[in-house]
């Protein structure tokens, strides 16, 4: 099977996992032209990219986006667990929405286990792999990705 543009990052660019963040910080830039991405400074507050609003009374819709270019072992899982975790925490926001943003296509186990987790979180969190967004850069709006 083919992989997806996401998945070949690692062999066509010397930082993969910067190059997976600006693309699709810039996906979703096009998607959702009021969203914003976050620069880390003493932590982010679970965020890489967000709309909606930070402060008092703010809401936001998280992008947490993680270059994971192979299947998932213990420690990737425990990395999207404190990322949520992070962002559900958070005190500069109430979390509306969490997205978790990779480049591959998952494993059915891989799968399996993020449909279980998310199962047990009290917000909406979806998952947007190397496929779908592949497909946004078919979209008009995302041309200059």
């Amino acid at each position: 099977m083919a992989r997806n543009p996401f998945e070949q990052l690692q062999d066509v660019v010397i930082e993969p996992r910067q190059a997976f963040e600006d693309v699709v910080t810039l996906i979703l830039k096009c998607l959702y032209p009021d969203s914003r991405r976050v620069r880390v400074y003493r932590g982010d507050g679970g965020i890489d990219t967000f709309t909606g609003t930070l402060g008092i009374g703010g809401e936001a819709d998280v992008f947490q986006i993680k270059y994971f270019p192979s299947s998932w072992e213990d420690s990737q899982k425990q990395r999207i667990r404190d990322a949520y975790s992070a962002a559900r925490k958070c005190n500069d926001y109430q979390l509306k929405t969490w997205t978790l943003c990779v480049p591959t296509r998952l494993r059915k186990e891989d799968l399996r286990w993020f449909d279980e987790w998310r199962g047990k979180q009290d917000r909406s969190i979806r998952l947007l792999d190397g496929d779908d967004l592949t497909l946004h850069l078919h979209d008009n709006r995302c041309a200059v990705a």
